[in-house]
Order: structure tokens, then sequence, then C-alpha cells
């Protein structure tokens, strides 16, 4: 067709061009006027940016994109999405429709219908086995993932089996269900149960591509209280005295938070080894420094408070509330500012997801939850994995430390960093051996910790009308230097860093009485008192969490005591060993890609510490987990191809131990892989780490992540 017939095309498409059709295009992370590169490969047809065809094929693809989302229950078949675009070739509309939905664009997550399976083929063929370490979200994701690829290939679908080493789903999504029950209306017990997230807690907003828009809002529907942390009223500061501290005082002090923190980020260290700010921007800073030695971002904080002329004028209170900005920030990267890259611990916040953060009712375990439901019989408990071993073309052996072993033609290991860290499965061939990338960055990737308090009350004592409020705590002085003496005046009265130690202490607290429809509160521990704390008794952290809430509320003459307590000590837990992944010193964003990238062909990689976008969020473990499912698709079935090339491929005939593929008719020995034989066979370009298309540099420093 000639160029004069897509200008009239477009012409005529440019009308009914609509917000949500481009809104649709940034919900799957893509630019609604641009084509990925992914794209571009695929469909070289429509790669030059001026032509008139590729702005028609774009309004195919982002109204395929948008069909989806308004109908999310259902499964959007071709035909649907052709029915609304006539004046379209049906070859573009399955062009896009085909990329949409091998790329888990379309199609995902909890549906409640899909199409008939189509009959037995008359040529049989192998079914791969995949076998996927950890039913957290990412492997659950995965599986079901897996499942809908392959709806509509039922002769080929691969035999997907979970081994999951605990008693229950979800990973770090843990809903840990209370004893005590809420009241009704009426003051009667309710006996339905309550729970309270020990781990991930918040959606940080649904907008700019976060999967749970469809699957958490759409498609299961789940109750949500959107939280109102969006200014300093929202979320009340008590100093350690108790009296609260005035919002002038916090604005001011915020601002000159997020000034030093800014100018450390615009820092890069010269050849004398000075610290010198620039101006060039962070991805500019971020590749001229990857090879630099640079101090942490919490020694150049620190160097930019005390340069900053207001610091020897500021009072106690603006210092321990600076230290609370300080540990809101450790809280949101589960470690130490001294622990954090200063060129690279933020590489990820232009893709931040947007919109209003919200908690899940009843608990964020009824997304995990959901997943199991569907993969009954698929999910296999106590079994923890020891052992994953491999060679050139083999099977995949899977031993287990009760001693069942499996075999797979590919395995999926979504084992969170904390125990690969520790080496608490063996890989053989080691990571060092076949994947020395992969092996230092497990080395270099660090795997913080943050904990918490649950607290239920046998009445409420604080305010109802806000989701969370914060307690300034004091430094942490040595015995033998006393208060008001000259030497603490000196070393400490003006010393932020004399706060390190002590101001992740209880420094938020949660007010879940929207999402547990009880008298509930919840203590944040971070920092360097995450680590200190979990070697604390129980009894020794509840009276700390006691007398801050005392403090915070003198009006009470005795704080009462819960009726029951859950403290959290995640580094503690063999299956997670800490909380989520951020970047130290020594690593980059790029180890995020290492660590996602495939072994052989069969080893695959799913989990938050493998998605360089979306680390350390539950989101970005989902979308690690659609990510391989669409890599074993496209090494099974074979790359997307343009619709006027697929008719050209000639069936070949097979039997129960042929390839996958239709043009293939090789018989593959019972001890190989069939990833082995496609690997070899039928090389397909696979992009296991994909890079999302637009930029958005905004900060939150009261609350950055606080989805964790």
């Amino acid at each position: 067709m000639s160029s004069a017939y897509w200008d009239s095309v477009y012409l005529a498409l440019s009308q009914s061009i609509e917000r949500a059709d481009c809104e649709a295009a940034y919900a799957a992370r893509l630019h609604p006027d641009q084509l990925s590169p992914l794209e571009k490969r695929l469909f070289p047809a429509y790669s030059n940016d001026a032509s008139s065809m590729q702005k028609c094929y774009l309004y195919c693809r982002n109204r395929v994109l948008r069909l989806f989302i308004e109908i999310s229950l259902e499964w959007l078949t071709f035909e649907k999405a052709k029915e609304t675009m006539p004046f379209l070739p049906a070859s573009m509309v399955l062009d896009a429709y085909n990329f949409c939905f091998r790329k888990r664009l379309i199609n995902f997550g909890l549906m409640n219908f899909a199409p008939e399976q189509p009959r037995p083929s008359a040529t049989p063929r192998r079914r791969p086995k995949v076998l996927i370490i950890g039913a957290g979200m990412a492997g659950l994701s995965t599986a079901m993932e897996l499942n809908t690829l392959f709806h509509l290939h039922p002769d080929i679908a691969p035999e997907v089996h979970i081994l999951e080493g605990r008693k229950r789903t979800g990973g770090r999504i843990y809903t840990f269900p209370l004893n005590s029950r809420p009241m009704d209306s009426l003051g009667r017990p309710d006996y339905q149960p309550a729970g309270v997230d020990l781990a991930a807690q918040i959606v940080t907003g649904f907008g700019r591509g976060n999967p749970l828009a469809v699957i958490m809002r759409n498609q299961l529907k789940l109750p949500l209280h959107y939280t109102r942390s969006r200014g300093p009223s929202d979320c009340p500061l008590f100093d350690a005295d108790g009296s609260v501290v005035a919002d002038e005082v916090d604005d001011s002090v915020n601002s000159l938070f997020n000034l030093c923190l800014e100018r450390a980020c615009q820092t890069i260290i010269n050849e004398q080894g000075q610290p010198v700010r620039i101006h060039d921007g962070r991805g500019v800073i971020r590749a001229t420094q990857k090879k630099v030695h640079a101090p942490s971002l919490g020694k150049m904080i620190d160097y930019y408070l005390k340069a900053h002329p207001r610091y020897l004028e500021l009072k106690p209170v603006e210092h321990r509330l600076f230290g609370w900005h300080c540990a809101n920030l450790e809280f949101a990267n589960a470690t130490t500012l001294d622990s954090l890259s200063l060129h690279h611990w933020d590489q990820d916040d232009d893709h931040s997801f947007s919109g209003l953060h919200a908690m899940v009712k009843g608990g964020f375990c009824q997304l995990p939850n959901a997943y199991a439901e569907r993969l009954q019989g698929q999910i296999h408990m106590d079994k923890t994995v020891s052992r994953v071993s491999w060679r050139a073309n083999s099977m995949v052996q899977v031993s287990c430390t009760d001693g069942s072993t499996y075999e797979a033609d590919a395995v999926v290991v979504t084992i969170p960093l904390g125990p690969l860290k520790q080496n608490t499965v063996q890989f053989d061939p080691p990571l060092e051996q076949v994947a020395p990338m992969k092996a230092q960055a497990i080395n270099n990737l660090g795997f913080g910790l943050f904990n918490k308090v649950v607290m239920v009350f046998p009445r409420v004592f604080w305010r109802k009308d806000i989701d969370s409020f914060g307690y300034l705590n004091e430094a942490e002085i040595p015995e033998n230097i006393a208060k008001g003496s000259k030497d603490f005046d000196e070393k400490f009265g003006i010393e932020a860093r004399a706060y390190a130690k002590s101001r992740g202490i209880c420094f938020l607290f949660w007010n879940l009485i929207s999402t547990c429809r009880m008298p509930v509160l919840v203590a944040f521990i971070a920092g360097e008192a995450a680590r200190e704390f979990e070697e604390c008794s129980d009894q020794v952290i509840l009276e700390k969490t006691l007398s801050i809430l005392s403090v915070m509320h003198p009006y009470e003459r005795t704080i009462p005591n819960p009726v029951e307590t859950i403290i959290t000590r995640w580094s503690k837990d063999p299956y997670t060993r800490g909380s989520y992944s951020y970047i130290p010193n020594g690593a980059t964003g790029d180890d995020y890609d290492h660590l996602a990238e495939t072994i052989d062909n069969k080893i695959f990689w799913a989990g938050e510490a493998t998605n360089r976008q979306y680390p350390a969020t539950v989101p970005g473990a989902m979308l690690t987990g659609m990510r391989v499912a669409t890599s074993i698709a496209d090494r099974v079935l074979g790359d997307v191809v343009p619709a006027w090339k697929s008719s050209e491929k000639k069936s070949q005939a097979g039997t129960v131990m042929s390839c996958t593929r239709n043009d293939c008719g090789v018989v593959i020995p019972r001890n190989e892989s069939i990833f082995s034989h496609l690997a070899a066979a039928h090389p397909v370009p696979t992009t296991d780490t994909p890079k999302t298309q637009y930029r958005d540099g905004s900060h939150n420093s009261r609350h950055t992540r606080p989805n964790r």
C-alpha cells in the first residue's frame, strides 16, 4: 500500500485518538507515540518514525491496550480487537495484538474468562517441564502467565510446578492472622478474621505502569484505603519531649534535607579525590562515575549539611528532625545511608509509579492467595531447595532438603537475594564458573533490613483521622558524657551523625484501623536500629515502643498494654534473610540486569532483585515473572513474527518426543532439555531485561517508597 494511502487512513484515525488510548500505553510502560526497540525489531515495516503507517500501527497498539483495560476481567480476543478497528488491515491489528499478548501487556493477571482451548493436535509434541523455585509473587506470576500464554497451545504447554519451602505462599507478602477479632457497628464480635501485613504493606501508586492497577483494582476488586500522607498535617511529627513539631519548622528542615540530598546527588569525585558539584544530570554522572570510588550517600549528605550556613545555628529539635528524614530514607532503602551508593542508590527513580498510595483492607495476602487458588495442584509446600545442577544439554536436577529430587527442562529461580548471598542453594556448576557476572552481582548488591512492631490495643488512644505519625529520637549519647556538659554540647549538640544509631527506632507509626478494623498500630524500625534491635528481646523492644507512645500521648495517664504483639526479625528468616535489595557502594543498576540474565538458556531468574526499573517492590517482582514467562514462550513458540510471514511456515509431522516447534520434527532424547535443543536449533533474540521508555525524575522525601 502506498504512503498516500496510509496518510489518508491516519488522517481519519487522528480524529478519533482519545486520551484513554495514550493512558493505556503509559499503563503498559510504553510511549504512546513511539515504537519500542523490540517492536522495531519485530516489525521493520513499521519502523520508519516519520511514516503514517507507523502512526496507524501505534493507534492500533494503543487501542488494543485500552480495550484490555476496559474488559480486564475477560480475555481480549483478536476478533474483539478487530471488530473495533474495521478500517485497519487485519494483519496490522494481529501484529499489535500478538505483540501485546506475548509481552504480557494484555490478558495478564487473573481473568475470569478465557476462550475454549483448541482440540488436541494431530501432531503431538513433547511438553516442556518447568520448575519454579519459590512461591512469592515472582514465582506465582511466572506460573500464571505461562498458563495463560500457552492456553491456546495445550499440546506444548509447559508442565509448570512451584517448589516452596514455607507452608504458605506470598514470600515477602505476609498477612499475619490476628487472634483478636474486630467488633461490628453494634459492638459485637465480628468473627471474620483480621490480619496485619508484616512485610509488603502499601501500594505506592497505581499509575505509570503498575500492573496492580489491573490485577488489584479491576480483576480482584480488592477494597483499598488510600492513605492521607500527602503533607506535614497528614503525618504529624512528635519531638522527643512529646510536643508536635510546628509545620513551619518541619517545612524548613525538610527543605534543608532535600537540598543536602540534591547536592550530594550532584557531586562527583575529581581526579584529586575532592567532591565537586556538577549539573550534568544524574544519567551523565552515573555513566562517568561508574568506576570511581566515592563516599557513601550518607557521608555526602553530612558533608553538605555541615557546609550549610544554617548548620551552626540549628537547634536540637532541628537536628532530630533532620535525623528523622534520614531515617525515613533509610526505611525506603532498607539500609543505612552510609551503606548506599552515592551515584546509583536511586537509579530506579525515573520509573516510579504515580498516584495515591494505598493499603489493602483485609491484607495484602489476598493477592498471592488469589494466584495460589488458580494454581492449585501446581504448588508444592515444604520443599526447601538445596541444590540445582545441570550440564550442557541435560535436564536440570533440583534437590530438596527432605531428600526429594525433581527433573525439569528449565528452572526459574526466584530465591530472594538474601539467601543467594549466603549460598543457601548450591549451583552445579558454580555460578562463578558459568555466570561470573551474575555471581559478582549477587556479591555487589545489598540486601537490606527494616522491621515492624505490631500492637493490637484494647482501645484507640491516638488520632483516628491520620494514617501515620512520626517520632524524633534523641541522639544516642555515650554513658561517659552527661547531657548539658560542655563535651555534650561540643560533640553532640550540633552533630547530626550522633543520631544515626537511634534515629530509626520506632520513627514512624502506622494507624491500621482502616484496614484491620481494630485498634492496631505498627511501628517501623529502620537503619542501624533495625539490625541492632533484632538482638533484643520482645520485652525490651515492646517497652521501648510503649515508652515512645507514652511521650507522644501525655494526656494518657497510662498507655494500655497491647493485647497482642508481633515483632518481625526478617534477617533471621531463612527464606529471606532480610527485606529487599539496595545499591551499595561498588554496585550499579547493571547488577540488577546481570542477576536477571538466563544461564544456558534454561536457568531463568526472577524476583525484585532482578528488576532494574522497579526493584524492591511487589509489582516489580510480578513484572519479572511476566518477563520470564515471555522469555520461555519466545523459545518454545518462536519469536513473534509479522502476520504476513506467519502463513509461510510449514508444519512438520511430530511425535510425543518431538521439538515444540511446528516447523521442526526433530525427536529430542528424554534426558536432553528441550531448551538446549531450542537454543541450538532455533535461536531467538530474547530480551531478559527490557527497558521502560519514559522518564520522570520526581522525588518524595517524606514517604519515599513506603510500600515495602
